[in-house]
């Protein structure tokens, strides 16, 4: 077993940057992650990251990336944790006296699985140049795919579940200057057929003013889903880290959390034991929040520290 003072698990914002304030503050820690950069380096775009007015999201990960100590990093993934220690798939297992949970989320899924759904168009967008494709979503990161697509595909069409965007009005305005990215509203996605000619058709459930149901078909020759994320929390289900019924990492003053621990806004259940970015219970899903969060688990952990 290796001990540290410190151990982060997960790679992305809110972990690199917990990992660059225990590293200016002199403290023993070590990150373990599969890869760095999180899902930060699968946004095409991000127009709300202060000091940028836009900036793709591989670039300002590389950054942070950067800006880590390389000594401090493990390559590895987490499978198990309990009682401060992290049990890996390597079989390596490590104990900290503090832990930093930062695994973030995963993209949530469709409920069907089809050749033509894509969930990241920095990898598989290519195979989409001048061909027609479809973006779920309302948010940010569905507006932000849709103009990574529209400089590849011949058209883009963002269709919405109910009848506006979540997205922020600047986002919103920057894809009416396209002329070559539609919107669709209040549909929902049902089936996904394959026609003769190997191109797909893709079933809605559609609502008229009315409240009226009818079905639409749009012929299209891919989907990107930008639904949301589910937390990446598994493999806390056996300690003494609660999580909430969708396994988000319950945190700071909570009834749930432990007394001793409440005082701490990335504190859980667990003495010791911290949470960061998109894993926490009741947080905006946003890079620059994961951030944030971050370095208040690392100030959080260096209070925690000086009083053990």
């Amino acid at each position: 077993m290796i001990k540290h003072d410190v151990v982060i698990i997960g790679g992305g914002v809110a972990s690199l940057s917990a990992a660059r304030y225990l590293e200016l503050a002199g403290i023993d820690y070590i990150v373990i992650a599969k890869v760095l950069g999180g899902n930060m380096f699968s946004a095409p775009l991000i127009m709300n990251f202060p000091t940028y007015d836009k900036i793709e999201g591989s670039v300002l990960a590389t950054k942070m990336v950067e800006q880590t100590n390389p000594d401090k990093i493990v390559f590895d993934n987490v499978v198990k944790y309990y009682n401060h220690t992290c049990f890996c798939e390597s079989g390596e297992e490590y104990y900290g006296k503090a832990i930093i949970v930062a695994t973030g989320s995963n993209p949530v899924r469709l409920p069907f699985e089809a050749p033509c759904i894509e969930y990241c168009c920095l990898c598989e967008g290519y195979k989409y140049r001048d061909k027609n494709v479809l973006v779920l979503g309302s948010g940010e990161s569905a507006i932000s795919t849709a103009l990574y697509l529209s400089n590849i595909a011949k058209t883009v069409t963002i269709i919405l579940r109910h009848d506006s965007f979540k997205a922020s009005e600047y986002s919103q305005n920057i894809i009416t200057s396209k002329d070559n990215i539609y919107v669709m509203k209040n549909k929902t996605l049902e089936s996904i057929e394959v026609t003769p000619n190997n191109k797909y058709v893709f079933n809605f459930k559609s609502k008229n003013d009315k409240g009226e149901e009818t079905t639409v078909q749009i012929f299209a020759d891919g989907i990107f889903p930008c639904l949301g994320a589910s937390p990446a929390t598994d493999f806390l289900k056996d300690s003494e880290v609660f999580l909430d019924t969708t396994g988000y990492i319950i945190h700071g003053n909570e009834s749930i959390v432990s007394t001793r621990m409440q005082k701490y806004y990335t504190g859980t259940s667990e003495w010791g034991v911290f949470a960061a970015g998109d894993c926490l219970k009741n947080t905006y899903k946003q890079f620059i929040i994961a951030s944030s969060s971050g370095v208040t688990s690392a100030l959080d952990v260096i209070d925690y520290l000086k009083g053990m």
